[in-house]
């Protein structure tokens, strides 16, 4: 315990004094971060408290893969003002009115290995996009753009005699002819060297599943309220009509099966020397499945999310320096970075998981449709 607290001092230290022309590295230590950092004006403020750095990580777009990260990684958030003078907690106190950066620095075993950069007032200009971007390479490296694209839905269609053909899929695997979709869910679990660790009660860890399990309550309440409200309904005896056609008790609603099968597409197909057009219109099957939380309100907290369809990463990222050790993501007027390695590290994890959800949910089907 004694150990964890002298860890997160140093670390608090260094960033009080945080400039803006020396935003930290992903992969410096935290040695040559404190060296390079420890400057006596134009410094940042660190949030110091729990409320505060609660109220920080929830603001985030990546608040839930908080609950994914393993034991050895500790969280700092400051902000700096938009000038090289030194920051103050007044620049913070009207959190509406900020102007400077708000940041989120990421440390595994004392390296920064995520660090996430917010603009606040005015809007994040190119010029200072372009100096975080530059920060984050190594000397000799490169930024690249990934050609990843997210698909959801793909159509293989050609022409065949002139009309619209697909080729059906050869494979016996009954998931690839199966109109299943590439999405994954997750229901998030805390590692659990993380909720095993003496300090977890103190933790944010802790802090956001407090916070999601008062919500889980509060609407669990709400929908045993309604449940009663109904039930009241029902019982409620209701003045005696006349001259009304009799009904059959066992009468119910119907709700009849959603019928929506085929989707209507106009496409325009060219001939091979490009010397006629023919616009056709036809329907395309558009029925698909995916993996998908439950809905049904409960008291436990079933907080979810879904794996990237991207390959290894658990954040999703549009940019790559060359050498492949740093990542990078844009938000409107705020830039992420981390480590690839840190990266490959959550969606281990997050496939493990899947793993485990997966297999139990193959039992839970086999029990729903044993009887059919």
């Amino acid at each position: 315990m004694r150990t964890r607290f002298i860890k997160t001092t140093l670390i608090a230290i260094f960033l009080l004094t945080f400039s803006f022309t020396t935003f930290a590295r992903i992969g410096e230590d935290k040695g040559a971060i404190q060296g390079r950092l420890f400057t006596k004006s134009g410094g940042a403020y660190i949030y110091p408290s729990k409320e505060e750095r609660f109220r920080e990580a929830m603001e985030l777009p990546y608040k839930y893969m908080f609950l994914l990260m393993p034991d050895d990684t500790k969280q700092c958030f400051f902000f700096k003002r938009a000038d090289e003078t030194t920051t103050t907690m007044s620049d913070t106190i009207q959190q509406h009115e900020l102007y400077g950066w708000e940041s989120h620095i990421a440390l595994q075993n004392d390296s920064s290995v995520l660090e996430f950069y917010r603009r606040h007032g005015d809007p994040l200009t190119v010029e200072e996009l372009t100096n975080l971007f530059e920060l984050q390479k190594k000397e000799n490296a490169t930024w690249k753009k990934t050609d990843f694209i997210d698909t959801r839905k793909q159509w293989s269609i050609q022409t065949k005699d002139g009309k619209p053909s697909i080729t059906a899929s050869k494979s016996t695997n009954l998931k690839d002819v199966l109109p299943i979709l590439p999405n994954r869910f997750i229901y998030i679990e805390i590692p659990e060297e993380v909720k095993k660790s003496t300090d977890f009660q103190q933790s944010l860890q802790s802090q956001i599943m407090e916070y999601e399990q008062r919500l889980t309550y509060a609407k669990y309440r709400n929908y045993l309220d309604k449940q009663s409200q109904i039930k009241e309904q029902k019982t409620k005896r209701k003045p005696k009509k006349t001259n009304t056609p009799a009904v059959n008790a066992n009468a119910r609603k119907i709700i009849p099966a959603d019928s929506y099968t085929h989707r209507y597409i106009e496409t325009e197909f060219s001939s091979q020397d490009n010397s006629k057009t023919t616009r056709i219109g036809y329907n395309i099957e558009d029925v698909f499945f995916a993996d998908r939380p439950i809905k049904s309100p409960t008291k436990e907290v079933r907080l979810s999310m879904y794996i990237p369809t991207q390959p290894d990463t658990a954040f999703g990222y549009s940019y790559e320096t060359s050498d492949g050790l740093v990542r990078a993501k844009i938000y409107r007027n705020a830039v992420l970075f981390f480590s690839a390695k840190f990266d490959k590290q959550l969606r281990q994890y997050m496939e493990d998981l899947y793993k485990q959800q997966s297999e139990k949910r193959v039992e839970e089907a086999k029990a729903s449709t044993s009887k059919f």
